[in-house]
């Protein structure tokens, strides 16, 4: 899933991997049992903080099971989320044992049966799955089945930068903040913001993005699709996506991608709101690292706003998770690895080595004062303001679907003509819409 910005992006600064690590072969079916021996390879794609806090997590599991040694792989340039070289490794018959996976992604893979479907272990092994928010354990499953068990979890809610709004002298909005609103304090901070001619300082940021666009279309009661129909170009749809992109090209409430150059390439937006760039924006809760280290900047949290006509925010759900082979030779030692990783003390010693950066996903874990005070407990507000969004309403992303993959990166090209005003919203949703219904009518 390549994104302008990537849920990850913050924490992605640089990891290495050796090359000759991905050749490992493991290709015949495990479903009857495994083959013992050598080590069990596990594939991730990790920012170089979080591979060393993997690193020390998995020398737990080896400590607390001695008999099964890891051989972690760290896949770095290998396409979004390592997708294309975990595809490249599957389609070569050298599969991983075991692969951190996410929404988005692991739909591809389930359905072309490369993951091994987990209900019947879950089953054997009793593991209560209402440990873990309902999200979460849906947010894993591709038609009706288990095909990963959770790692984290990650919504979409409004950060401001409190410190821009006291300087501009604009109120934090309320927490039942509307469209309206959100616009108007949008179009009021970039003005306040600036005093001189250049424009160097925006009250809200549009990300190229599905998570950052699709609660808008759902809130407004849109749909991004309907089974293989495109729904865009319907009305509520194509509402939503005039207002988001207007912030921009109507308003000037928003930067353009290339106003944010000095920023940097990657991940250009998360930068520019931990630099003082932009009020508000929507993110999720993976920001929360950055905003914490960066001195002289003071956040808080507001929901994403209800509808025109005062409707609840629908936003979307990612889950992250661990999934196994389904071709795997030791599928009893992967799902010891993978039961233990998801399970209560996995998840609290990711915790306790890497912190909440994003939504623990076993309810007790992020109900606890560790979770909630991250950041320290004058954001405790602002952490439950974050688990408050996890409702009925939620959303799997749009990208949720066997060739989603394919799907974002037609709306992305397209829609980031949009934000620059080089092409009507109803040019880009046309465009979308022929290119989307071709892509679903070859889904699986």
């Amino acid at each position: 899933m390549e994104r302008t910005l990537t849920r990850r992006g913050l924490l992605a600064a640089g990891a290495a991997v050796s090359g000759a690590a991905l050749l490992a072969a493991c290709s015949s079916d495990g479903a009857s049992g495994q083959t013992s021996g050598g080590k069990l390879q596990v594939t991730v794609w990790l920012g170089a903080e979080e591979l060393k806090a993997m690193q020390q997590f998995l020398k737990k599991f080896e400590t607390a099971n001695p008999s099964i040694q890891v051989e972690l792989v760290n896949i770095v340039n290998g396409g979004p989320y390592g997708s294309t070289k975990l595809q490249q490794m599957i389609a070569g018959g050298a599969p991983p044992d075991v692969m951190m996976l996410n929404s988005g992604q692991f739909e591809s893979f389930a359905s072309r049966k490369a993951l091994l479907p987990l209900d019947d272990l879950v089953a054997k092994d009793k593991v209560d799955l209402s440990a873990y928010w309902p999200q979460a354990v849906a947010g894993s499953k591709y038609e009706d089945k288990l095909y990963g068990m959770p790692k984290d979890m990650s919504n979409v809610i409004v950060f401001l930068n409190t410190t821009l709004f006291k300087k501009a002298g604009v109120p934090l909005p309320p927490a039942d903040w509307d469209w309206e609103q959100y616009r108007a304090t949008a179009k009021e901070l970039t003005t306040k913001l600036n005093t001189g001619t250049k424009v160097t300082k925006w009250g809200t940021i549009l990300v190229n993005a599905d998570w950052n666009w699709s609660p808008f279309v759902w809130t407004n009661g849109g749909e991004v699709y309907q089974g293989k129909d495109c729904k865009l170009t319907d009305p509520n749809a194509a509402a939503a996506l005039d207002y988001y992109f207007g912030l921009r090209v109507k308003d000037n409430a928003a930067p353009t991608p290339g106003a944010l150059a000095s920023f940097g390439t990657q991940n250009a937006e998360n930068a520019a709101f931990l630099g003082g760039a932009i009020g508000f924006g929507i993110f999720g809760p993976w920001l929360r690292p950055g905003l914490i280290a960066q001195k002289g900047l003071d956040w808080a949290v507001r929901p994403v706003p209800r509808g025109p006509q005062g409707q609840e925010p629908v936003i979307p759900v990612f889950t992250d998770m661990w999934g196994i082979s389904a071709s795997t030779k030791r599928r009893d030692d992967a799902w010891t690895l993978v039961k233990w990783l998801s399970s209560e003390e996995g998840l609290q010693s990711w915790l306790d080595i890497y912190g909440g950066r994003s939504i623990t996903p076993m309810k007790s874990l992020t109900l606890s004062n560790q979770w909630l005070n991250y950041g320290g407990a004058q954001h405790r507000a602002d952490n439950q303001m974050i688990l408050d969004q996890l409702t009925e309403s939620n959303r799997k992303p749009a990208v949720a679907f066997a060739n989603g993959a394919e799907a974002q990166t037609l709306w992305n090209n397209e829609f980031k003509v949009a934000i620059v005003g080089q092409e009507s919203t109803q040019q880009a949703v046309d465009k979308v819409c022929t290119g989307l219904t071709t892509i679903l009518g070859r889904e699986r």
